[in-house]
């Protein structure tokens, strides 16, 4: 288990594990157990480990191999009787320390640093934090909470066995960054076809060495992100198209209150209204 992704669609699953992703887990905050059943048909066909998270009832009704439960979920007794692999939360020792008393297969230790994901998360632990959970309990640690390709290897260094994210549409393997955690990678592949080519972080120059590797011009581009401040901006420095896709990192209400000229040229909830826009585009 090295990287655990976090999904909310089975379309961005798949993209994960051909990327290789060894854990998927499927994460619906707020969903009824009757929607995560729902959403999460198909899952159990991914020849990786598969993990619901926070609901009990809907992992065993999916059939899935485990389930990850936060220090306010109920059910971990159900859990560890029906034989799902468990794994608790942790943001210290302590926390680590009772998720492996009460039957825990691994940690998920953090934020290791603040996520955009989740607003509502505890302060971040930092690597010190971390390396400290990684040195008190015997059952693997996975780092969690702003893990991306720049300081994943960071997390591996301190002791995690293993690192989740579901924020970067890249991510490190032994072939390189490859495509596959990131939902913005997912729906563009599953929409046009092609494989992203991923480079890194959207600094403008990297965005003009990709357009120079395909033999176009900078302004022929299209920059598909989830960031305004970060994506989109690079895209605008280079003269590139825009599109925002609303991943949770950015919302409406945060494009309406920028200056018009710094708002992306369109805006995709999913990965249908992308493949409209890119029609549009086309046409």
């Amino acid at each position: 288990m090295r990287l655990h992704a976090i999904v909310e669609e089975l379309s961005v699953a798949r993209a994960a594990v051909e990327g290789g992703a060894t854990v998927v887990q499927l994460r619906r905050k707020g969903a009824s157990s009757d929607e995560v059943v729902e959403a999460g048909r198909g899952f159990g066909e991914l020849e990786v480990t598969f993990v619901v998270n926070d609901d009990v009832e809907a992992a065993l009704r999916l059939g899935a191999d485990g389930v990850h439960l936060g220090r306010s979920d109920e059910g971990v007794e159900r859990a560890v009787a029906a034989g799902l692999l468990l794994g608790t939360s942790a943001a210290s020792v302590e926390e680590a320390r009772a998720g492996e008393a009460r039957g825990a297969a691994y940690v998920g230790a953090g934020p290791v640093w603040a996520t955009p994901s989740k607003p509502d998360a505890d302060p971040a632990i930092g690597l010190e934090g971390l390396a400290e959970i990684c040195g008190a309990v015997s059952i693997p640690v996975v780092a969690i909470g702003g893990v991306d390709v720049l300081n994943a290897a960071d997390c591996i260094r301190a002791g995690a066995r293993s690192i989740a994210t579901n924020r970067d549409p890249v991510y490190p393997t032994e072939r390189g960054l490859r495509p596959g955690a990131g939902s913005i990678a997912a729906a563009l592949e599953a929409t046009t076809g092609v494989t992203p080519l991923s480079i890194g972080k959207p600094e403008p120059h990297l965005f003009e060495s990709a357009a120079e590797a395909a033999g176009r011009q900078p302004a022929d581009a299209i920059v598909i992100g989830d960031g305004i401040v970060t994506d989109l901006a690079g895209a605008k420095a280079i003269g590139a198209r825009s599109i925002l896709m609303l991943t949770g990192i950015a919302k409406q209400a945060d494009v309406d209150a920028v200056p018009p000229d710094q708002r992306p040229d369109a805006v995709a909830a999913n990965a249908s209204e992308l493949e409209a826009i890119l029609e549009g585009f086309a046409g």
